[in-house]
């Protein structure tokens, strides 16, 4: 029976200069000549470990893929933030079990400074070397029979992963598009609207939040902000004239409809612009009347971007504004409707809203 998990520290124990040496010759023996070679020039990313699942060496394409200073970490502080509890149990039990059963697969998202995350699966299978190692841990003696180390193999599918995720999602936008009669560029301008705000805030202290991930993400969510009018009927989407007080409640049911519909979504900004892209700065909005920084980054810039773009736009109930009139209206709603920081971003950048309007404005070809 496997022994209860243990806690890992954050850094392994370093072991005396003696037993070092000694692994180190055992190491390079067993296990690093061959191995090391053939992974040396392998473009896919690997590692090799001993058995206290520390980083013994890592080939360059995982370098390239995961940046530098994992060599000497265990691997459970290095994979730290991608690990759930059951994962890193499965780890820790990993160096107990029967030589035979000593093999772990897992699919992870990899965080890593600066970069998007990687989602790889990983496969670690055992290293076996001539002669018994002379320690399993820095406190334990090696088992006989026990591998010499373990070989971890990462195979990155983030791009396939992605483009499966946002085909599935786009569908759902298709069909929101041609219940609400849109020709598809006001979703592609709310897009841009929302990552040049974005693109602004990012490397600010005040935003930390703001990542290489952040900004990918906002690029194609903001466009999802209304896929909950697909529950909307389409009299009360397309009617001319103010709606009725009942009607006007079944519209801002959308923002709940569209919460449950991207509840699935991997990263929770899908859901939240979805849900709050219609609170406001001072808590006047629904469909909760949050207020200020309740209010998550990603729908307060979706707020700004929306309602700017929806001005602009000639609807059944309205006729079009021109940039400067809807310029106005945006930093007039700063501090009441909007985020009074995102609002003076907006008024720093407003002729590049402007420029993105007219790049694509309705009518022009394919519209």
């Amino acid at each position: 029976m496997p022994a209860p998990d243990r806690e890992e520290p954050a850094e392994l124990e370093e072991l005396p200069p003696e037993a070092e040496q000694e692994y180190d010759a055992f190491w390079e023996q067993a296990c690093v000549q061959n191995v090391r070679r053939a992974l040396r020039l392998s473009k896919a990313p690997a590692m090799l470990l001993d058995l206290s699942l520390r980083i013994r060496w890592v080939n360059e394409a995982y370098r390239s893929s995961f940046g530098e200073g994992a060599e000497g970490r265990s691997l459970l502080a290095h994979l730290a933030g991608s690990l759930t509890q059951e994962r890193r149990g499965e780890l820790l039990r990993l160096q107990r079990l029967p030589a035979g059963n000593l093999s772990w697969y897992a699919r992870l998202e990899i965080k890593v400074p600066s970069r998007l995350p990687v989602i790889s699966t990983v496969l670690i299978v055992p290293l076996f070397g001539g002669g018994q190692p002379p320690l399993a841990t820095p406190l334990e003696p090696a088992a006989e029979g026990s591998p010499a180390g373990f070989q971890a193999h990462f195979h990155d599918f983030s791009d396939e992963y992605r483009r499966m995720l946002r085909g599935t999602y786009e569908s759902l936008l298709q069909a929101a598009r041609l219940k609400d009669n849109d020709t598809g560029y006001h979703i592609e301008r709310v897009n841009r609207y929302g990552s040049l705000l974005a693109q602004q805030l990012a490397g600010l202290p005040a935003y930390p939040q703001v990542d290489a991930e952040f900004l990918q993400n906002i690029a194609f969510l903001a466009a999802m902000h209304d896929v909950g009018k697909i529950g909307t009927p389409d009299d009360i989407l397309n009617k001319e004239g103010p709606l009725e007080d009942w009607q006007r409640e079944l519209m801002k049911a959308h923002t709940i409809n569209g919460a449950y519909i991207l509840a699935s979504y991997p990263d929770p900004m899908a859901r939240d612009i979805a849900l709050r892209h219609h609170e406001r700065w001072d808590g006047s909005g629904y469909p909760h009347g949050l207020a200020g920084e309740q209010i998550p980054l990603a729908a307060r810039i979706v707020a700004v971007a929306d309602v700017y773009d929806a001005l602009r736009m000639r609807r059944p109930y309205k006729a079009p504004f021109p940039h400067e009139q809807a310029a106005e209206k945006i930093l007039q709603g700063a501090g009441s409707h909007f985020d009074p920081s995102l609002a003076e971003v907006f008024r720093q950048h407003q002729g590049r809203f402007a420029a993105i309007y007219q790049d694509l404005a309705e009518g022009q070809s394919g519209g």
